[in-house]
């Protein structure tokens, strides 16, 4: 859990570092909002079971708002796929 911990909050600070940051971007707004409730979920339980987070949809999303296709908030998003798909592999 906190490789996944660790992820989310490397997301929300590559965020803040970024240009998009302080534009009314519906994506970004969307990602923060993934990001802190899988921290709410994992702070208060310690797993990830009721939080489902679609980062293809995510990522697309982003790259439609903001047409960048190599940004650190995507290689941030897939990393942190990455790590559910192994806890969810553990917890199997």
């Amino acid at each position: 859990m906190e490789n996944i911990r660790k992820q989310c909050y490397q997301i929300l600070d590559s965020i803040e570092k970024s240009q998009w940051k302080e534009k009314d971007n519906y994506s970004i707004v969307r990602i923060k909002r993934a990001v802190k409730q899988l921290l709410d979920e994992i702070d208060d339980k310690d797993s990830v079971k009721k939080v489902t987070i679609n980062i293809p949809s995510l990522s697309r999303n982003f790259v439609d708002d903001t047409g960048d296709y190599s940004s650190i908030i995507l290689k941030e998003l897939e990393l942190l796929s990455k790590e559910l798909k192994l806890q969810f592999s553990e917890e199997g």
